[in-house]
C-alpha cells in the first residue's frame, strides 16, 4: 500500500471509530430504540411498536404517575432477559388498591381511557414503599406486573418511553 491509500484507510477507520463511540454514547447515557414484545401494554403500544426511550429525563427527576418506564423486571417476575414496559401507577408513599374494576390511588379511582379492559381482580391495599414505584401494563388482564409480584424498585427503572417510530402509521409521541 502506498502512502495515500494509508492515508483513506485511516480516515475511513476514524470516521468508523467515531460512529461507534457515539453511539454507544448516546445509548449508554441519553436513549435508545426498543420494540413492545408482548401485549401487556395494549392498546397504548402493541406488539412490535418500535419505541424511542429517554434516559435523561431521570438524571432530573424520578419517575412519577403516568410515565411509561422500561426496566429490568424483579426475580419475583420470573426469569428473563427481556426489559419491561410498563405505566407507573403509584408513587412511593402512595396506597394503591384494586377492586371492584378500579385502580384506586390514595382512595381516588384512576380515570383510565388508555387501558384495553379493566381489571378482573382485587389487590391491596398497600402503601408503595419508600424508594419503589408500584406499575401495571395497560393491558390490565394480561400482564405480569406489581398487582403479580410487588412493588418495583425505582433503581430498576432505566428510561422513559418518549415516542414511537414504527409503524409509520402510529408515530408519535407516547402518552
Amino acid at each position: 500500500m502506498n502512502n495515500h491509500s494509508l492515508r483513506v484507510a485511516w480516515s475511513y477507520l476514524k470516521e468508523i471509530l467515531l460512529g461507534i463511540l457515539i453511539f454507544l454514547f448516546v445509548t449508554a447515557f441519553i436513549g435508545r430504540m426498543r420494540q413492545i414484545p408482548s401485549e401487556s401494554m395494549e392498546p397504548t403500544l402493541l406488539i412490535g411498536d418500535r419505541l424511542w426511550t429517554d434516559k435523561i429525563t431521570y438524571y432530573i427527576r424520578e419517575p412519577k404517575r403516568d410515565d411509561i418506564v422500561i426496566f429490568d423486571p424483579p426475580p419475583a417476575a420470573g426469569p428473563t432477559d427481556v426489559p419491561y414496559v410498563k405505566r407507573v401507577i403509584g408513587e412511593s408513599g402512595d396506597e394503591i388498591r384494586i377492586e371492584g374494576g378500579k385502580v384506586y390511588v390514595n382512595g381516588t379511582a384512576l380515570t383510565e381511557p388508555y387501558i384495553a379492559e379493566a381489571p378482573d381482580y382485587s389487590w391491596g391495599p398497600q402503601r408503595v414503599p419508600e424508594g419503589y414505584l408500584f406499575v401495571m401494563g395497560d393491558n390490565r388482564r394480561h400482564s405480569n406486573d406489581s398487582h403479580i409480584w410487588g412493588f418495583l424498585e425505582k433503581k430498576s427503572v432505566s428510561a422513559r418511553v418518549v415516542f414511537r417510530v414504527w409503524p409509520l402509521a402510529r408515530i408519535g409521541t407516547v402518552k
